[in-house]
């Protein structure tokens, strides 16, 4: 597996669970990206 493959799993599993906990995935409130960080749940 590539790195770019484990990123894009990432963002996936991401995008999923921000479709169940958000109420606008598009503008999450509860996890968040961090830039050169990752992700910040909060």
């Amino acid at each position: 597996m590539q790195a770019l493959d484990a990123k894009n799993i990432i963002a996936v599993h991401i995008r999923h669970v921000r479709e169940k906990i958000e109420k606008n995935p598009k503008e999450p409130k509860y996890i968040t990206v961090v830039r050169g960080l990752g992700y910040k749940v909060g």
